[in-house]
């Protein structure tokens, strides 16, 4: 005699062969649950940043140098920029640089400082500000440089700027055009910096921050764990070094890890750093991709890094293009099933990209663009970045316009205009169609979507534990039927 489980797969299999043609487009239409939706028109929106704690605003910084505040609860850009163009130094804006990145202070909140970073004619620039006394929509004019790297043609700039979780904060910097850049451990180009804003007070804007007073594009201190603290072997900034031009990336707020995407020659390339692995070497000027471009000795070196997923330029395909976009990791509430989940781009493909790791292993590339409403929409796609609550936006330079990845049904059950997960409510897996309901049509929508093995049929993982694992197997088909048999 059938155990019980497997009674319930041979009829869901049968269930698959005999009604899936029938339902198949609209259970393909309700199984499918991200979506886009346009949330602001910016002029040039290049980065995306929230303030911690700031669940109200987001804050879209333009190429030509303008931060605009977008107001959520009414989807409305202020027409008051929170701040003009910076009149510290010129944005030089050839393709990729200009206005490159914004992050604001871990303590915001009280203390209103932020940072920009900018491709200017005399290098990358790092510089610290202020909001307004007058207004939390309005910055201070009065910006201060922090760091100005030297030696910049303009090109491979790097962009992105975070905070890590242990507080300090976190620079990459393109190789200037020069690959010799990325292995001199005396050029800052080509490198991961990490620096400490605060000093060792921990209080940003006293006089302590300052480690280098004689010299005037320095300001700031070193932690005393990165890896060359002393300066003697490389500069004391360097956290990790080998990389060629880190346009696009973020902080995992959860795990500490650094993710971005690797502009390459021949490769384009996902890069993850895990938290606290100072001192490691990305590879840039000895190797792109899976490839050594460099002598055997080089590319053997100890601890060396291999990009985590990597395409060659100007490849076709599901994954390809020329230029990658980094982007940021979901740690949401309104989307649980892709906890984790990295998601990144091309400028020049219409792809969107879902990474995700297990153990420090990529388990799986997803590519979401089948699921998002709008042809054509992860086209030009420049940065991505997250509100206060982790929910994903991303915006596109040639569209002037801000997107938000949301699930095509959010599971407000109880009408109040948040999404059930967010709440901490918990989400009925057999409500596969988000109606609130558990009827036929949540069964021939997973069905339909456990057949073409889609991500979305993904509910379990190996050892049932009910945890999504980036795999479709019988353990998911089990744990659906389970759910739809007792009515959640």
């Amino acid at each position: 005699m059938k155990s019980l489980d497997s009674y319930r797969a041979s009829v869901a299999l049968v269930a698959v062969s005999t009604i899936a043609s029938a339902w198949c487009a609209p259970a393909l239409a309700q199984g499918t649950r991200i979506a886009t939706r346009l949330v602001a028109t910016v002029p040039q929106p290049v980065s995306i940043a929230s303030a911690p704690g700031d669940t109200s605003r987001l804050f879209v910084v333009s190429q030509m140098g303008q931060v605009s505040v977008l107001k959520l609860d009414a989807g409305q850009v202020l027409p008051t920029p929170f701040l003009p163009a910076p009149p510290v130094g010129s944005p030089n804006r050839p393709s990729g640089n200009g206005m490159l990145g914004m992050v604001f202070h871990p303590q915001y909140a009280t203390n209103g400082i932020f940072y920009l970073s900018m491709s200017t004619s005399a290098g990358t620039r790092l510089v610290q500000g202020r909001v307004s006394a007058g207004s939390g929509d309005v910055a201070d004019p009065n910006l201060q440089t922090l760091f100005l790297s030297p030696g910049s043609s303009g090109q491979h700039t790097g962009g992105w700027i975070a905070f890590g979780l242990d507080g300090y904060l976190y620079m990459p910097l393109g190789d200037g055009h020069n690959s010799s850049t990325a292995q001199n451990p005396m050029s800052i180009r080509g490198k991961i910096i990490r620096i400490d804003v605060d000093g060792p007070d921990n209080i940003p804007g006293n006089a302590d921050d300052d480690g280098f007073p004689a010299e005037v594009d320095r300001n700031y201190t070193i932690p005393a764990d990165n890896p060359y603290a002393d300066g003697v072997e490389a500069l004391p900034e360097i956290w990790a070094r080998g990389v060629r031009n880190p346009y696009r990336g973020s902080i995992d707020p959860a795990t500490g890890d650094l993710w971005w995407g690797e502009v390459g020659d021949t490769w384009e390339e996902i890069n993850r750093l895990p938290a606290g692995a100072a001192g490691r070497n990305m590879g840039h000027g000895w190797t792109q991709g899976p490839v050594c471009t460099s002598t055997p000795a080089n590319c053997a070196t100890p601890g060396l890094m291999n990009a985590l997923f990597a395409y060659q330029t100007h490849s076709s395909g599901q994954f390809g293009g020329q230029s990658i976009i980094g982007g940021v990791v979901y740690r949401g509430c309104a989307m649980p099933t892709l906890n984790g989940t990295f998601f990144c781009s091309d400028y020049y493909r219409n792809w969107m990209g879902g990474l995700k790791v297990v153990d420090g292993v990529l388990v799986s590339v997803t590519n979401r663009v089948a699921g998002i409403t709008g042809a054509g929409v992860a086209n030009g796609i420049t940065a991505y970045g997250t509100d206060a609550h982790g929910e994903i936006y991303f915006c596109r330079l040639s569209g002037n316009d801000v997107y938000k990845i949301e699930p095509v049904a959010n599971r407000d059950c109880n009408n109040n205009g948040v999404p059930d997960g967010c709440e901490g409510l918990p989400v009925c897996i057999a409500d596969f169609t988000g109606d609130c309901a558990v009827t036929i049509d949540d069964l021939l929508g997973f069905l339909v979507a456990f057949e073409a093995g889609t991500v979305e049929a993904d509910c379990d993982d190996e050892f049932a534990s009910g945890e999504a694992d980036a795999a479709v197997t019988i353990n998911d088909l089990l744990r659906f039927l389970s759910k739809f048999e007792a009515g959640c």
